[in-house]
């Protein structure tokens, strides 16, 4: 009984983390800039607490800004009840305005500026609860009797 319900326990955290991460990814991308679509295209889900390095080059720059679309991240099975979101672009840190060069004095962007920041200080504690709401439909998770 006891073992059940800890395996039980673990399939909880585990929806509730990939629910959680699924939903802040797509916020990610839907707030973040967005010109050619690589760096919304570069968001990444890995289990553990590691470090998603910054590494993929930009590629050709279109003259036109692409209509944005959100594409889907796959969002792997955690480890050590842990998962990672980064992007894998070079330029991450400017596109998060972690480091100043995104918006020009005077000019405007696909984003606001600070949005990343502001995201972390805020919207994220909804979409995280959007994901507990969302594991909380799991019918293996809903509908635990015990063994």
């Amino acid at each position: 009984m006891i073992n059940a319900f800890k395996d039980w326990l673990n399939k909880v955290t585990d929806e509730i983390l990939i629910e959680s991460a699924t939903q802040v990814v797509e916020d990610l991308k839907v707030n973040g800039p967005y010109f050619s679509g690589e760096f919304e295209d570069n968001w990444a889900v890995v289990p553990g607490n590691t470090d998603i390095s910054g590494s993929k080059k930009s590629g050709t720059r279109p003259k036109v800004a692409r209509a944005p679309r959100v594409t889907k991240t796959a969002v792997p099975k955690p480890r050590n009840k842990k998962l990672t979101i980064g992007n894998r672009m070079e330029y991450k840190l400017i596109a998060q305005d972690l480091i100043p060069g995104r918006i020009k004095e005077g000019g405007t962007g696909s984003a606001n500026q600070d949005w990343y920041s502001l995201y972390l200080s805020g919207k994220i504690n909804d979409s995280l609860k959007e994901g507990v709401e969302r594991a909380s439909q799991n019918s293996e998770i809903r509908n635990y009797k015990g063994k």
